[in-house]
């Protein structure tokens, strides 16, 4: 009898202790597992942040690229004041009724898109038109580029191995959606400016925009994936019109 307890006794405690140890490596995986989730949010964060700065930058370039030195009593002028930004950013831009059928000219700008953890990133980019854009897929699973402007594809490319990258002449203007057929989760956005006439705004703000050729125009408000608003505008040669915008 008592060496039959003595052996439960020494059962329960291998029990216990592999109980313990069970615990232990549970805990250390459950902590692996969240730095890697808090490494990540701040990996995401940054680039949001470093996508935003680059916008910026790379607006007023492609704003510069377009200035007219030269003022002409003919062109109009717009102001366009946004007074509440509840989730920024909000690009605010100019578009023509009918695009001019323009080609597209080679740009020197190249930029990338970089599919990571089932993501696009950035989610948002500006890119002159004609810039090359370069896409790499750093999942060791298959994706692919659908990029549209609404319901016409503009390219759509796939990724199927890992650190292979894949060029595209972006020759499309206004906002571009970016997904992947395969994992209708992922969306990313890249917006192409038809003209000089754009902002991206943080904050609310007041627009002035000059020299624009007469003519008939959409005032179009993006935010968050979709266009929150559509305003047809109608500018005569040497007109000076104001919309106002609230959410």
């Amino acid at each position: 009898m008592i060496r039959l307890l003595f052996r439960l006794l020494v059962q329960r405690i291998r029990e216990h202790r592999s109980n313990r140890t069970t615990l232990r490596q549970q805990r250390a995986k459950d902590a692996q597992v969240s730095r890697k989730r808090i490494r990540l949010r701040i990996w995401m964060t940054a680039g949001a942040a470093a996508a935003i700065a680059a916008a910026f930058a790379i607006g007023l370039r492609i704003q510069n690229e377009f200035v007219l030195h030269e003022s002409n009593p003919e062109l109009a002028q717009l102001s366009v004041t946004v007074d509440t930004i509840n989730n920024p950013p909000y690009v605010v831009y100019l578009e023509p009724l009918q695009p001019p059928f323009n080609i597209v000219p080679e740009h020197r700008n190249v930029s990338r898109i970089l599919i990571k953890n089932g993501q696009f990133m950035p989610t948002l980019q500006l890119l002159p038109a004609g810039s090359t854009l370069e896409i790499e897929n750093q999942d060791s699973y298959l994706h692919n580029a659908h990029v549209t402007d609404g319901e016409n594809t503009v390219f759509n490319v796939a990724t199927p191995l890992k650190s292979v990258t894949v060029s595209k002449t972006v020759t499309a203007t206004g906002m571009l959606s970016v997904r992947c057929d395969l994992h209708p989760s992922m969306h990313s956005w890249i917006f192409v400016p038809p003209n000089p006439h754009f902002a991206v705004l943080q904050e609310p703000d007041t627009l002035t925009w000059q020299n624009i050729q007469p003519g008939k125009y959409y005032l179009r408000v993006w935010n968050v994936g979709v266009i929150s608003h559509s305003i047809p505008v109608i500018l005569s040669p040497g007109s000076n019109k104001s919309v106002d915008i609230s959410s």
